[in-house]
């Protein structure tokens, strides 16, 4: 009869993970919301509107000041933002995206 041996953890599933959210509207605020009940240490940014954020940090979030530093207590970072107009303040490889189309142009069909 073969004995089984107990699994052992790897480091990475016993370590709580980190994550930043940035943008913490309906959608940011239910992200972070789950994140919470998965036990995930969940470092916000708040905006100019506090309601979510607020929830968020009432049930177990901490806020960070600025940007700069919640990438400095996080190993990952989610961005929930509106548009594309929400652009972030740093250069980014594919900004703005290209608006030219690269699907073929099919000829116009002739109306009689």
């Amino acid at each position: 009869m073969m004995t089984e041996k107990p699994l052992t953890p790897s480091p990475l599933s016993t370590a709580r993970q980190r994550i930043g959210l940035i943008g913490a509207g309906r959608m940011g605020t239910g992200i972070g919301i789950s994140l919470l009940r998965h036990g995930i240490e969940l470092h916000v940014k708040a905006n100019k509107d506090r309601i979510g954020a607020d929830r968020l940090i009432g049930t177990g979030a901490c806020e960070q000041a600025s940007i700069a530093e919640l990438a400095r207590h996080v190993d990952a970072v989610v961005l929930s933002l509106p548009s594309s107009q929400a652009k972030p303040q740093y250069p980014y490889r594919f900004w703005p995206p290209p608006r030219k189309s690269y699907m073929p142009q099919l000829p116009r069909a002739k109306v009689n």
